[in-house]
């Protein structure tokens, strides 16, 4: 066994880079007609709860890692869908508690706990209005 004498010991000031944790929610969207859920559609999102300090209203963007992945109809929607930044999706928290998703983009808006269809898209087959409006609800927060 070697044992040395340390002299004058210095903590040496590098640090090794701390893995963030990743937080991660799902939610459905369902549809609604004559106040009947008729068809869903489902996605998450993740994103990294160090940006939050848990006071007040808090948003944690696509620039503060946030990554979402809806799927509706015949495509999958990442938050780079429709790449211009006021078109990104953020999720909202009071006090450190998920108030949800706001995503508003020229196909759909997905508001908290609404959502609607903005525009007909040709390529779905469907047209805007109050028959493609639904109702967004979440999972409970989960550690990924």
């Amino acid at each position: 066994m070697f044992i040395r004498e340390t002299y004058n010991y210095k903590e040496n000031s590098c640090s090794l880079p701390v893995k963030s944790v990743m937080m991660s929610c799902d939610f459905e969207v369902g549809i609604t007609k004559k106040n009947s859920i008729v068809e869903i559609y489902r996605g998450s999102f993740s994103f990294d709860p160090s940006y939050l300090k848990g006071v007040g209203l808090e948003a944690i963007t696509v620039e503060k890692k946030l990554f979402v992945i809806f799927t509706f109809k015949d495509g999958k929607y990442n938050e780079f869908f429709w790449d211009l930044p006021w078109n990104n999706p953020f999720v909202t928290f009071r006090e450190g508690k998920l108030i949800g998703l706001q995503w508003w983009n020229p196909l759909f808006i997905l508001e908290t706990n609404k959502f609607k269809l903005w525009r007909k898209k040709e390529s779905l087959q469907i047209k805007a209005g109050p028959e493609f409006e639904g109702v967004v609800t979440y999972s409970e927060l989960r550690q990924v």
